[in-house]
């Protein structure tokens, strides 16, 4: 049985806040309130990644990388490894991930996979460990490749 979804808020900083027109631009501060189906949209994230400030988290098997590419600065943790990865230590997780395990207050976390399914899961997962700022790219890898043809990275073993 699906629990029932759960509202939390995001605070957008002050240095976000023109990235995200619909969610507070030109304002110093944004509370934006979200439930557990928070998404943003391959616009937005274009937008945050042109700033560098987002934590972009791949959830696909890494198979699927290497045959459709990635977005750039993404960072592979296929979803069975999502709860595992997010309990780990911050040095645990820099020696597996290559990358700073995020902060429960950070409101920069965004998941992705092929087109939404599994990031909402990883979404959901993250959220009862604490980190309830966190979200996900809908349409996801399909819709970034879709839209953005000329910002997929390729994958080699």
């Amino acid at each position: 049985m699906k629990p029932p979804p759960v509202s939390f808020h995001i605070e957008v900083p002050s240095n976000m806040a023109h990235c995200c027109n619909s969610r507070g631009a030109g304002q110093s501060h944004s509370t934006t309130r979200f439930d557990s189906n928070s998404a943003i949209d391959v616009e937005e994230l274009d937008c945050i990644l042109n700033e560098e400030h987002v934590q972009l988290f791949d959830v696909r098997e890494p198979s699927e990388l290497l045959e459709t590419g990635k977005i750039p600065r993404s960072v592979n943790i296929p979803l069975d490894e999502v709860e595992e990865a997010f309990r780990m230590t911050p040095d645990k997780f820099l020696e597996k991930y290559k990358c700073h395990k995020p902060s429960k207050e950070d409101s920069d976390i965004v998941f992705h996979c092929r087109k939404g399914r599994r990031s909402l899961k990883a979404l959901e997962i993250v959220h009862q460990l604490g980190y309830t700022k966190a979200r996900h790219l809908l349409p996801g890898f399909a819709g970034w490749a879709d839209t953005n043809p000329t910002k997929v990275e390729k994958v080699s073993k």
